[in-house]
């Protein structure tokens, strides 16, 4: 199953677009450009805003790093590591910047099927990962989980079952867009949003519920607003006219 679930990968990377993958490969943490160098897969580069470089070499990077995508990386919500896409592995971001004597580690996944998911986001304030799990060629399932367990904590639609039956997949573009919320208490696991047809949408982890915003008079960039300032912390359920619903 872990090979076939890995030949899946790759043909859903084949098949993204190679714009979806390109803003994989740069990413911006606080105005720096992050990326791999063509010319130095071993090294992370930095480029502030002044345009000034520095690479500092990964110590212990390998093949599997690197291999599929060359330079796809991602950074967490929190802005506090980045992954590489290839293995789930990541680095932080201050040792990074530090590069104590020219060099930075990665650091080994929290997701223990790292090796066959993709991990989305990684919170360590609370000790949460989100990664997706390939159901079939154009389904996915997502899993919200403690550090190191494969349990995930919501068990409905769109989430990976206790039992470890599948449960119903969506669709994603490029290698997805789930996020964990900076406070660690709602998920998306495929895009925010909270109407009744936002699939999967946006749940509360610890109540194990989905946000709906019903609003007739609001129009969908309201909606998408007050959504966002919720799963951001600006906002709370009672201010944006969200409830929480049962599936």
């Amino acid at each position: 199953m872990n090979s076939l679930k890995f030949f899946f990968v790759f043909l859903m990377i084949l098949s993204s677009t190679a714009q979806a993958l390109d803003n994989k490969k740069v990413i911006t943490i606080n105005a720096d450009k992050w990326f791999l160098s063509g010319d130095k897969l071993g090294s992370i580069t930095i480029e502030n805003s002044n345009g000034i470089k520095k690479d500092c070499l990964i110590k212990n990077v390998t093949t599997k790093d690197i291999k599929n995508g060359g330079g796809i990386i991602n950074v967490t919500s929190d802005n506090k590591a980045v992954i590489f896409y290839s293995s789930n592995r990541f680095l932080f971001v201050n040792e990074a910047k530090k590069c104590i004597g020219g060099t930075v580690l990665l650091h080994e996944s929290p997701d223990p099927n790292a090796d066959v998911n993709i991990v989305q986001d990684i919170n360590f304030k609370n000790s949460l990962y989100l990664s997706l799990s390939l159901e079939d060629k154009d389904s996915w399932s997502a899993i919200i989980a403690k550090f190191n367990t494969e349990n995930s904590l919501i068990k409905e639609s769109g989430f990976l079952k206790n039992n470890n039956e599948l449960g119903d997949g969506f669709q994603i573009t490029g290698l997805g867009q789930g996020k964990i919320s900076l406070n660690g208490e709602y998920v998306a696991p495929n895009g925010i949003g909270c109407t009744a047809d936002s699939y999967p949408g946006v749940w509360d982890i610890k109540l194990k519920k989905r946000v709906i915003i019903q609003n007739p008079d609001s129009s969908m960039d309201e909606i998408d607003k007050k959504c966002e300032d919720l799963f951001n912390g600006v906002s709370s359920l009672n201010n944006i006219g969200g409830e929480l619903v049962s599936p």
